[in-house]
């Protein structure tokens, strides 16, 4: 019984548990021959990835780096889009799966989620 009560739910996928993050990232990718830069607005972030909402579908596969201000710097962060569905007309929710990140940046994402783990419990 108690192995049931830890195992994760079957319809789970992810590793790290998302935390709510409503905030503009920059956002680099090339896809079909095209490479563009946009600000887009983040939904939620977790040490593996994050999810996006764009006004553009990303391609499910797509490669990109992310840039995500904290603490008046910049963590860079290469990612690859695992999902992308409309969210409302002309919307998209996109989840990316992080890939490669500097030690240095890591850090950064860690003191971020730090920070909103302690904000969401103080709720």
């Amino acid at each position: 019984e108690k192995v049931k009560m830890c195992q994760n739910n079957e319809n789970e996928k992810r590793r790290f548990p998302r935390l709510p993050l409503k905030d503009l990232c920059h956002i680099e990718i090339a896809q079909e021959g095209q490479y563009t830069q946009n600000f887009e607005s983040t939904r939620d972030l977790s040490e593996g990835g994050v999810s996006i909402e764009t006004d553009e579908k990303l391609a499910k596969g797509s490669f990109l780096f992310l840039h995500i201000g904290f603490e008046k710097k910049t963590f860079k962060v290469k990612g690859k889009v695992v999902y992308s569905k409309e969210s409302s007309p002309g919307h998209y929710l996109h989840g990316i799966a992080f890939l490669s990140i500097s030690p240095a940046d890591k850090s950064l994402l860690e003191k971020l989620i730090e920070q909103i783990r302690d904000n969401t419990d103080s709720i």
